[in-house]
C-alpha cells in the first residue's frame, strides 16, 4: 500500500514540475516574441521596455499586480444629471 502511495505521490510530482516547465516556457517565449515585434517594429532603446511590458499586457501575460502601473482611464460622467432631490435636468450646476 505505501508503494502505491509513494507512485501517486511521485506521479503527481511529476506532472506539476512538468505544468510548472511549460508555464516558464510559455511566458519566456512571449516575452521574447514581444521583444521581437519591437525590433521588427524599429522601436527605440528608451522606449523598449514600455513596449514590452505593453505588449505582454494586451497578451494577458502580466500578473494581476504587473498591471496597476497601466494607465487608468476613469469613465466619462454624463452631463446634465438629474438633481437627486427634484429629478430635475434643468439646474444650474
Amino acid at each position: 500500500m505505501k508503494k502505491l502511495i509513494f507512485t501517486v505521490v511521485l506521479g503527481r510530482l511529476f506532472v506539476t514540475l512538468a505544468g510548472i516547465g511549460y508555464a516558464i516556457s510559455v511566458s519566456a517565449s512571449t516575452e521574447s516574441q514581444c521583444r521581437q515585434e519591437a525590433l521588427d517594429y524599429g522601436v527605440a532603446t528608451e522606449m523598449l521596455d514600455d513596449y514590452i511590458h505593453g505588449c505582454l499586457a494586451s497578451r494577458g501575460e502580466l500578473a494581476g499586480s504587473d498591471t496597476t502601473d497601466l494607465d487608468y482611464i476613469p469613465p466619462v460622467e454624463p452631463e446634465n444629471l438629474p438633481d437627486p432631490q427634484t429629478g430635475d435636468t434643468d439646474y444650474a450646476q
